[in-house]
């Protein structure tokens, strides 16, 4: 099976005939090696030369991978979306592990050719220089940053066809355009601390040094990035992922991001606790907000949650569970967890800090409210920009409204719209536990009003 998804793949194949034609194959080096020659006969100072051809590799490498190899990769789905090809691709035989892989190096085939004869000469040069071990921590960074972007865009356009499943045409610019600043971004903030090398870095209090990190971390971040496009892919096959894969997402990057917290120094275990909730909180309700983004919030998609949560039918809710609502679940957990550390860590005079004790459970209604204002809009029978919509709310809310306020020297009703750390039971928590009431009764009445009518609709359809 193994052999099968990586090297007797029907979809890799494909793209190996179609990319890797003879003239293709000769062409490319011979285009590179004249780059190159012109690099190293325009200096005459040997070790410039080899400076100067290192520093062409990686440019070409960028320009292979992160730019013409991320404009393939995000047209790899979308185009055949587009040309009706992609039905008859989901009613082959192959696996959603053979799609991903196909695709992911696949469509890039020829990329990867030119790149690795830039990695390659790249190589060589380094045993001309001092930096053997720094050179070859470079090579693997541009790797893994490839690798990560091209995955990313694949999950991304996957993701676009699962939001705009009713859409005739599908474009892929805007995917590719995000997958162009995801790379490069990437690239130079990665480059850059690898450059630096600041010493040693402390994580869970093991030393490391930073460049060594900086891989561990994108390898890390890569194998989460591969099993999310997995996930998307059994997705638009049809299969079931559920949540487990998810949760072991969000609890490994809780894990990986509260080891960062060995280099504050001395922390007695309370507060080092109430940082890690806190940091646990964050990440979960970040992910909360993006992903009720991203993911579709049908009605039809809920009544059939419901309907196997009041049949007791745990195996299919959990498959159809939406995984923002996972994510607000652990946010609610974790909020309340801080909530209870910032009692018990009252006799450290918190409140005389500016942080009051309520600001979690303030927070969890802000979420909350944020949550409803999403699905009461998502609900309407007219919700084609229905998230769009929503994000201009929460602007006014967060934005306009608290501006005003401060224009109007009105700060002290700041907690009522902005979370803020010293807000308080009564101009904290009561307003905006009122504010989400209000939202959950106006969701709940639209969700049931729509219900009716889908019924009727079925109803007549059938009759």
């Amino acid at each position: 099976m193994k052999n099968r998804i990586y090297f007797n793949n029907p979809e890799f194949s494909k793209n190996v005939w179609l990319e890797l034609s003879l003239n293709r194959l000769v062409l490319m080096p011979i285009i590179l090696l004249m780059i190159l020659l012109i690099v190293f006969i325009s200096n005459d100072n040997l070790t410039e030369r080899m400076k100067l051809i290192q520093i062409w590799c990686v440019v070409i490498f960028l320009f292979l991978i992160c730019v013409w190899g991320t404009k393939l990769s995000s047209e790899s789905v979308i185009n055949e979306i587009n040309e009706r090809t992609w039905d008859d691709q989901k009613l082959t035989l192959l696996t959603p592990e053979t799609i991903s892989w196909g695709k992911l190096f696949g469509s890039t085939i020829y990329q990867w050719y030119g790149g690795g004869i830039c990695l390659v000469i790249f190589l060589i040069v380094t045993f001309f220089t001092q930096n053997f071990v720094k050179d070859l921590k470079l090579l693997s960074l541009l790797i893994l940053v490839g690798v990560f972007t091209h995955s990313s865009v694949i999950s991304a356009s996957l993701v676009s066809i699962k939001r705009n499943s009713s859409q005739i045409k599908l474009k892929s610019t805007p995917i590719f355009m995000g997958g162009l600043l995801l790379g490069f971004f990437l690239t130079s903030y990665s480059w850059g601390l690898m450059e630096a090398n600041a010493g040693k870095f402390t994580w869970y209090g093991i030393d490391f040094k930073l460049s060594n990190f900086l891989l561990i971390s994108l390898l890390f971040f890569l194998f989460w990035n591969i099993v999310g496009l997995y996930q998307n892919m059994k997705y638009e096959f049809r299969f079931s992922t559920g949540i487990i894969v998810w949760i072991t997402f969000l609890a490994s990057l809780i894990i990986y991001l509260n080891g960062f917290l060995s280099n504050l120094g001395k922390i007695t275990s309370s507060e080092g606790l109430t940082l890690g909730s806190g940091i646990s909180f964050i990440v979960c309700v970040v992910f909360t907000y993006l992903l009720i983004l991203l993911e579709p919030k049908y009605i039809v998609d809920f009544r059939l949650l419901i309907d196997k949560f009041q049949k007791q039918d745990w195996y299919k809710f959990q498959i159809n569970l939406p995984l923002w609502l996972v994510s607000l679940f652990f946010s609610i957990i974790f909020g309340f967890i801080l909530f209870m550390l910032s009692v018990s860590l009252n006799s450290y005079n918190l409140q005389n800090e500016g942080y009051s004790i309520v600001f979690p459970i303030n927070l969890i209604f802000f979420v909350l409210r944020d949550t409803m204002i999403f699905l009461f809009f998502n609900l309407s029978p007219n919700s084609k920009r229905a998230d769009l919509t929503a994000v201009f709310y929460l602007l006014v809310l967060y934005g306009l409204i608290p501006s005003f306020l401060y224009v109007a020297e009105l700060k002290i009703l700041y907690p009522i719209f902005f979370p803020t750390f010293e807000s308080n039971f009564m101009l904290g928590t009561i307003p905006i536990f009122i504010q989400f009431v209000i939202m959950l009764f106006f969701t709940v009445r639209r969700f049931k009003k729509e219900g009716i009518v889908l019924q009727k609709t079925r109803s007549s359809v059938i009759s």
